[in-house]
């Protein structure tokens, strides 16, 4: 196990993942807490040129960044990774606690989440009344031909797990 006052350190995250995976572990997720931690897609860039069978992803990804960021960073992730990514998404209601911001009503979030999906099965979504798709991304750069990320839904309650259930 590494001291927990190594693994605070971001800028060490390269050297941690490598030991995870020299010691045998089988994945490395980091949390999203923004203006608290330091950006998760970021980390875990850093980790997967680290390293070379890690699963890598986040521990929850809160849904502050527009889908289409989101997005893009989740794949970006998977290409550098070599298709080593999985994402946990929730609803953020504890970042949305501390950043003293209501928590994203389930209709809201189920439209996040559904064009986050759609996304990284390169369909188009509207942003801002404009059609946008992340089709061309593998056309552009030949290491985004990866499968999409596997996205897990962080849900609590009746009704926010019937939802994930469904999308």
């Amino acid at each position: 196990a590494l001291p927990l006052e190594v693994l605070d350190q971001v800028v060490e995250i390269g050297r941690i993942a490598r030991e995870l995976e020299n010691s045998g572990w089988d994945g490395l997720s980091v949390g999203e807490a923004h203006a608290i931690l330091p950006d998760p897609y970021a980390a875990l860039a850093v980790a997967a040129v680290n390293t070379t069978r890690l699963r890598l992803g986040t521990a929850v990804a809160v849904p502050l960044r527009s889908p289409l960021l989101a997005a893009s960073a989740m794949q970006s992730i998977q290409a550098i990774s070599g298709g080593r990514a999985a994402f946990s998404v929730g609803r953020g209601d504890g970042a949305m606690k501390v950043m003293e911001r209501e928590p994203m009503t389930l209709e809201r979030y189920t439209a996040y989440l559904r064009e986050l999906l759609w996304l990284l099965r390169g369909e188009e979504i509207e942003v801002d009344g404009a059609p946008v798709s992340m089709a061309r991304m593998p056309v552009i750069d030949s290491s985004f031909d990866v499968p999409r990320p596997h996205v897990d839904v962080a849900a609590t309650g009746p009704r926010m797990i019937a939802t994930a259930a469904t999308i």
